[in-house]
């Protein structure tokens, strides 16, 4: 009796240790993907975990065949604000993915269009990105290094902080572009939206671009948010890739005081005034007495009778008249050499005050101290 039960409970739980046997294979063959991913855990982005379980979701839809559900996917967590570039990197590998399956696996059709745009994407966000183990397969290994040999792109591995003094306390980030390019690191404060170019580079494949706190003349980051752009230009296609980072800056910026105009009203003549008006006055009384000499002097003898009047007494009182303007205008005027030495005086404590407030000045910029934190990608 004993023996029939144990037989007739071999008999009922053999299929059932089968399929389990049969759903561990094939758990094993294709396992879903976790539901947070390394690259989209909590605190990675600005959109938290729901970007972690669109990605998740994205790949699950991808092992399960569903190709139309997971383009759905990860075109929603494409769209997300703020996403690190390593999760635009996973999200566009995984499109060109679901774009061009394995045809050993489904009977959809590749769209090789669509994945190559995507992948491209991928490279241009990051040169040295792999595919992920889980979404490889021949076809797509082979587009992927064919879309990378072909595709401009540019890599940059700013450290997580930078600490910036003055206008001389340098902070240096190293790029690497595919080929020469012309480079340039630019900054954009997120509440104001100004723009500030730091540095830049031209036909070069290595760069080593600076930053600074201060230019001497207006700091070039004050507490805030902050997105560095490295703007990276194919010197001879033309093609062009950004990279862009979330930063933080904390700091207060000096207060430079603007030293005083030169005081001009307050400048006395060094000189008295040209005499041009007793120059024509003089030469005019001259002249006219001159021209009034040679007409009305004449002597009433038969020898002066006799001898008829000419125009040279004429000629030496208007030559008389414009002898006294020359005079008056070639007059530089008297010193004066008391105002000349009240002037000297006035130069030298403006000049002084002015020496003293850029002194200051120059202090206090080098004393401004800015800690910037790069708080991570971001790609657009």
């Amino acid at each position: 009796m004993r023996t029939f039960l144990a037989g007739l409970c071999l008999l009922i739980l053999t299929p059932a240790v089968n399929a389990a046997a049969q759903a561990t294979t094939d758990s094993a063959r294709r396992s879903p993907a976790p539901a947070v991913d390394a690259a989209a855990a909590p605190g990675a982005s600005g959109s938290g975990t729901a970007v972690g379980d669109l990605i998740a979701a994205t790949r699950n839809a991808l092992n399960d065949l569903k190709y139309s559900d997971a383009i759905e996917l990860a075109h929603e967590a494409l769209i997300q604000k703020r996403l690190r570039r390593s999760q635009s990197v996973l999200i566009v590998q995984l499109l060109g993915a679901a774009f061009y399956p394995d045809p050993d696996e489904s009977n959809a059709t590749a769209n090789v269009d669509s994945a190559t745009y995507y992948l491209r994407r991928a490279v241009r966000l990051q040169p040295d990105a792999v595919l992920p183990e889980d979404i490889r397969w021949r076809g797509l290994d082979s587009l992927y290094q064919s879309v990378r040999a072909n595709t401009f792109a540019a890599l940059a591995q700013p450290a997580g902080e930078y600490a910036l003094t003055g206008v001389d306390g340098r902070a240096f980030i190293e790029v690497i572009s595919a080929r020469p390019a012309n480079i340039w690191l630019r900054s954009l404060n997120r509440r104001e939206g100004t723009a500030v170019v730091h540095d830049s580079v031209r036909g070069a494949t290595r760069a080593r671009l600076a930053m600074r706190a201060h230019d001497g003349q207006r700091p070039l980051f004050i507490a805030g948010e902050y997105e560095l752009q490295i703007v990276v230009v194919d010197a001879s296609t033309r093609n062009s890739d950004t990279l862009r980072y979330s930063a933080i800056a904390f700091g207060v910026p000096p207060v430079l005081e603007i030293p005083p105009e030169f005081p001009t009203r307050a400048i006395q003549p060094e000189r008295a005034r040209r005499a041009i008006a007793s120059g024509v006055v003089a030469g005019a009384l001259v002249g006219s007495l001159s021209v009034a000499m040679a007409r009305y002097a004449r002597h009433d003898n038969a020898i002066s009778a006799n001898v008829s009047p000419d125009a040279r007494a004429t000629t030496v009182g208007v030559l008389t008249l414009l002898g006294g303007i020359a005079g008056g205008i070639l007059d530089r005027g008297k010193p004066l050499p008391d105002n000349a030495r009240a002037n000297a005086e006035l130069r030298a404590n403006h000049a002084q005050t002015v020496a003293a407030i850029e002194n200051a000045n120059r202090k206090r910029v080098g004393d401004y101290k800015v800690e910037l934190r790069i708080d991570g990608e971001v790609a657009r």
